[in-house]
């Protein structure tokens, strides 16, 4: 016995932020977007929220999503992970928090992240004059539970 053994017979699950901040005027150039985390376990996205400071005006939609990008996969190329994408237009220093989708591509959830994903901000439009924007998205990894396989996958 060790002293992790009371700890594993009462935890379920333990819930991981993981946070990215675009300050200032990093925010209005669309090149700062991009991979912001490689995810180190097999885990479920739960929730995420996002913030700017400044709003964009550029005459188009700007909006921001959570993108899972699996093997060799470049930005862009991946899936979305919510189930809408935040207006980088909106309102200024206000937290939007939203929920992750339940789309299943190639029989796993998009939600669900393997050892090896990574994670990424996916930007649509010009951010013109966007600042600081602040996102934070909640993983929960599961601690004392077998893991879950899908045909030899494990999720």
């Amino acid at each position: 016995m060790n002293k992790f053994d009371d700890l594993r017979k009462t935890t379920q699950d333990i819930l991981i932020p993981i946070r990215i901040v675009l300050f200032g005027t990093q925010a209005a150039t669309a090149g700062n977007y991009g991979v912001i985390d490689n995810i180190p376990f097999n885990c479920t996205l739960v929730s995420a929220s996002e913030s700017h400071a400044v709003a964009g005006n550029d005459a188009g939609a700007v909006t921001l999503d959570l993108e899972k990008l699996t093997g060799t996969q470049a930005p862009g190329a991946g899936v979305s992970v919510m189930s809408s994408t935040w207006n980088l237009k909106g309102a200024i220093n206000t937290v939007v928090a939203k929920k992750p989708n339940n789309t299943i591509n190639s029989n796993i959830p998009n939600r669900y992240f393997k050892k090896g994903d990574r994670l990424a901000l996916l930007l649509s439009g010009t951010p013109t004059a966007v600042g600081t924007v602040v996102v934070v998205a909640i993983f929960k990894i599961y601690f004392n539970q077998l893991p879950i396989y899908i045909g030899d996958e494990v999720i």
